[in-house]
């Protein structure tokens, strides 16, 4: 091979390996996908898709609680769009396969979970949602008698999954079993001597993917994840270990469900309240970059706390900056508080109200009639956007690009400048 070749090779596949650094992952149908939020309307939910510069939209309707920007959701992809629309995504399939996965786990090592009965089956029994996943809860395994004017509709119990098949995805709840289980002497003189919102010393026993079991005087209680950080989502398995101590709060004693419902992050202020007495309008803040999307830079102030940097106040330019180009993840930024809702739990930054404005100094240079130097940012049907300052942009209107008539497409002799 002579060295022309070598060279011509080399190039070839240096060429094909920058390409291939720039080039998304592509995004398969039924691919589990996960998201930040980032906007919200009345059919649907926004995300900006992790690791990936695509959005995507879930319907409103998959959503039991109201979303929140800011937070992480879990979705399926459905079906791909054009790349300005994105993809369609579903959260309520991605919850149930996760559903099956936790009812699965809970199954095979005797974990007892939640369970809320949706339907009944006369003279049979019950069907019962667990995270997401409907199982049956024969009649001679509930080992509840109603109260007079009470309804089974939506009536949260704890169960022991006694029976499962993974083909089928179904599988038989007892709360007969989980009751035979309750040890009665020590529930009796834990209650005896604890209530709810006590602080205890708890030992980790087990961990599962959705949380935390712990001891407390020889009962099992569990620490769920969203009870961990005000972060929802956070993870948290490396946090913890088996026979670790732990100082935890009592949410919930109920000795009938052999429930006992532990949090951490209850030890700690809600990031929320902290704001609602410290933050204003038009406070400078100091937070940390989480993540850059589409839509711009959220900015976490506290854990749990964040704030979105809409592109469009990151710069003065008419033309919002691709946040990337402005911020990096992790870096430390200053930005001016632009609106807070504390009912809806949203916080609007703005970086670029921190720096001059130029069109407040603008030089004598700029004025009608003078003729100007400047570099073309955009070419678009109607002419050229031509940056003649830093954060200053003007038209040419396509109709004074050229006193030729005979042109066509007057566009096509300019020429856009990319960095």
């Amino acid at each position: 091979m002579t060295n022309k070749e070598e060279k011509s090779t080399f190039a070839e596949v240096f060429k094909q390996w920058e390409q291939s650094i720039h080039e998304e992952p592509e995004l398969r149908k039924d691919q589990v996908v996960e998201g930040k939020i980032v906007s919200v309307d009345n059919d649907y939910v926004y995300v900006a898709i992790e690791g990936l510069k695509q959005e995507g939209r879930i319907p409103r309707g998959d959503f039991d609680e109201a979303p929140e920007r800011g937070n992480y959701v879990s979705a399926i992809v459905k079906r791909k769009e054009s790349q300005d629309s994105g993809c369609i995504l579903s959260k309520k399939e991605a919850d149930q396969r996760k559903g099956w996965e936790i009812v699965k786990e809970a199954f095979k090592n005797g974990y007892q979970v939640t369970g809320r009965l949706v339907n009944e089956i006369k003279g049979k029994g019950y069907i019962v949602n667990v995270e997401g996943v409907e199982l049956f809860l024969p009649a001679s395994q509930l080992s509840y008698k109603f109260k007079e004017g009470e309804t089974f509709k939506n009536k949260e119990l704890e169960f022991k999954i006694i029976e499962l098949n993974d083909r089928t995805r179904s599988g038989v709840v007892s709360r007969k079993k989980l009751l035979d289980e309750v040890n009665e002497e020590k529930w009796d003189a834990l209650l005896l001597k604890l209530k709810v919102g006590d602080k205890v010393k708890a030992i980790v026993s087990k961990i599962a993917s959705f949380g935390v079991f712990c001891e407390v005087d020889g009962v099992t209680g569990l620490l769920r994840q969203r009870d961990i950080s005000y972060k929802k989502y956070a993870p948290f398995k490396q946090y913890f270990q088996v026979g670790q101590e732990v100082e935890l709060v009592i949410l919930e004693l109920d000795k009938e469900n052999n429930k006992l419902a532990l949090g951490l992050k209850q030890l700690y202020e809600d990031p929320w309240v902290w704001a609602e007495r410290s933050l204003e309008k038009e406070m400078v803040i100091r937070g940390t970059v989480t993540s850059l999307t589409k839509f711009g830079a959220f900015v976490e102030l506290k854990e749990g706390l964040e704030g979105l940097i809409h592109t469009s106040e990151l710069a003065w330019s008419k033309k919002p900056p691709q946040p990337k180009d402005i911020l990096k993840k992790g870096q430390e930024v200053e930005a001016l508080v632009l609106d807070i809702d504390f009912k809806n739990r949203r916080l609007s930054l703005g970086l670029k109200q921190l720096q001059p404005n130029p069109w407040d100094q603008l030089g004598p240079e700029i004025r009608r009639g003078n003729v100007l130097e400047g570099v073309i940012t955009g070419i678009t049907k109607y002419g050229a956007f031509v940056e003649v300052e830093n954060g200053i942009e003007g038209l040419i209107h396509i109709s004074d690009i050229t006193w030729d008539e005979k042109v066509a497409n007057p566009t096509s002799q300019l020429k856009k400048v990319i960095p």
